[in-house]
């Protein structure tokens, strides 16, 4: 989830939309309160391939 530590680090990390994954989570959850149905499903969120030191050499 790219944490701060990584950068210090070097490390590669898939960046990923946190907030956005929560707010759909709660606005579900407020929807099947309220009545509605709480269904499975899948939902895509577009995440962020950070690319650091660990794997400079292989993307080069």
């Amino acid at each position: 989830d790219d944490i701060p530590l990584a950068r210090y680090l070097g490390l590669t990390t898939m960046r990923v939309p946190l907030a956005e994954m929560g707010a759909r989570a709660v606005a579900r959850l407020i929807d099947a309160l309220e009545g509605g149905t709480l269904t499975p499903d899948t939902q895509v969120v577009a995440t962020d391939l950070v690319i650091r030191t660990t794997t400079e050499a292989l993307t080069s």
